[in-house]
């Protein structure tokens, strides 16, 4: 009974054998057609080709993006330097006759005046640039300020005749025509 049984077994396996296997597409899970390379739902697979990553790029893709990566640096130095197109020497006008200006008639620091006011309703001026200093005297919102010096975020300041320091963040700076 044994061998019959292992017969019959036997005689499915090789039954299962004989027929081909059912293929599936890897990127659809459509069923391919019994012997195909490729799904039909799909097309068939690009050709071998070259990558982009392989051939590189051209000397002009190369400089233009040198001259880009320049271009970036050099706006984002002026932006965080605070650097002003003014204050490069080609931007100065230097013609002395037909009503252009001259270089010596160009407005000088001498001709403005810079105020320093308190911004907050009160700050506290200190004995030493940092919050750990005594406080010397407390100005009022609008007060004008001397800056004597400048220490990173602190400023040394002459109000009412008392010298001290006082966060830059508590002030303002403004130039004005006299």
């Amino acid at each position: 009974m044994s061998d019959s049984l292992f017969g019959n077994l036997n005689s499915e396996l090789d039954g299962l054998k004989s027929k081909k296997p059912i293929l599936f597409c890897a990127v659809c899970d459509a069923r391919m057609p019994p012997g195909s390379v490729f799904c039909l739902e799909c097309d068939p697979p690009l050709p071998p080709g070259v990558e982009p990553e392989e051939t590189g790029i051209s000397f002009e893709q190369a400089l233009l993006r040198m001259c880009a990566l320049v271009a970036l640096f050099v706006a984002v130095a002026f932006g965080k330097l605070d650097i002003s197109f003014d204050s490069l020497p080609i931007g100065k006008q230097v013609k002395d006759e037909g009503g252009m200006l001259v270089e010596n008639d160009q407005p000088q620091e001498k001709d403005f005046q810079t105020v320093h006011m308190v911004t907050v309703p009160l700050a506290n001026i200190r004995s030493k640039p940092s919050m750990d200093g005594k406080i010397i005297l407390t100005a009022e919102q609008g007060m004008s300020l001397t800056v004597i010096e400048v220490k990173k975020n602190w400023s040394k300041v002459r109000v009412l005749e008392k010298i001290g320091w006082i966060s830059n963040k508590l002030f303002k700076t403004e130039i004005i025509a006299p």
